[in-house]
């Protein structure tokens, strides 16, 4: 009982409304009380149990079922664009046994591009994979082959900049302990090599995920810009990847790193005393400085 009480607690309360409305609309009225009772009361099971009339079992099953019902709510939350993408892909299979091969490599082409466009690396190569086998014995399965390994290579580049961005932010709060030159070296050492992996790709994801990375460094282990490192400087940055948010505004997870660039605009702003542009990003992080700091291990 306690997983499900601290889930229910965890709802927002728009959240929680909309799934009590949802049962009440369905007439799982007992589903709704446990809802309640668990949200806005400290009962004992033994308590809830009595009030609903029900025994040990059927009580479990309520609970149960209730669970089941908050998963698919919150499943429902997430669809989006990119969620549409990701189910696409996983029905790959049934469109190459159930329609024509010209269809179905036209249906892939198609999907080629929205991943594309959306730099999702994983995905690309499920498709290239099997385009490459639907052009088995024609000329076009060497190109395919060489989009596969392409993609195949590109996705583990993303995965290692997710790793050392996450890597990264460990080792500083090691460092940010000790003040350990050695702490300090190895940052140093992890900035290098993400840029290096970034830069053998000319992809937004990884230029987000370095710059996230970059911006941080700069600010509190180099202490700030410096004119001829020939860098890009950290304001053009900033605007940049606001144009990357602007332009794929459906991506969940540029969606959620918006707050954490809104965080280094607060840093940068303050670490160059231009206190008045610093006032508008405080509010916006200020509000939501439980969630980055309960959320965003891996970014901040």
């Amino acid at each position: 009982m306690a997983k499900l009480k601290h889930i229910i607690k965890q709802l927002s309360l728009s959240d929680y409304e909309s799934i009590h409305e949802s049962l009440i609309e369905s007439n799982a009225d007992k589903s709704a009380y446990l809802l309640r009772s668990m949200r806005e009361k400290q009962l004992s099971d033994s308590k809830i149990m009595s009030e609903l009339d029900v025994n040990t079992n059927a009580y479990y099953t309520l609970r149960s079922r209730l669970n089941q019902k908050i998963e698919e709510y919150l499943l429902q939350q997430m669809e989006n664009p990119r969620t549409d993408l990701l189910k696409k892909v996983a029905n790959i299979n049934e469109i190459i046994f159930t329609k024509k091969r010209a269809i179905s490599i036209a249906t892939l082409k198609k999907l080629e591009k929205e991943l594309l466009d959306y730099d999702l690396s994983n995905e690309l190569t499920i498709v290239y994979k099997t385009l490459k086998k639907l052009h088995l014995n024609t000329p076009e399965h060497f190109h395919y082959s060489q989009l596969y390994n392409k993609h195949v290579a590109y996705m583990l580049a993303v995965d290692k900049a997710e790793d050392l961005l996450a890597e990264y932010f460990k080792k500083f709060g090691e460092y940010s302990l000790s003040g350990d030159e050695t702490d300090k070296f190895g940052l140093n050492l992890m900035a290098t090599e993400m840029d290096n992996v970034c830069n053998l790709y000319n992809s937004h994801r990884l230029y987000v995920y370095q710059n996230c990375l970059s911006i941080f460094h700069r600010l509190f282990i180099e202490d700030g810009e410096k004119a001829n490192d020939g860098k890009e400087p950290i304001e053009d940055i900033l605007e940049n990847i606001e144009k990357i948010f602007d332009n794929y505004y459906l991506d969940s997870i540029y969606f959620h790193l918006k707050l954490v660039f809104e965080y280094l605009r607060l840093e940068y702003y303050n670490h160059y005393k231009v206190f008045r542009k610093a006032e508008k990003y405080f509010e916006e992080v200020n509000e939501q400085t439980s969630s980055l700091l309960s959320n965003y291990g891996l970014y901040t």
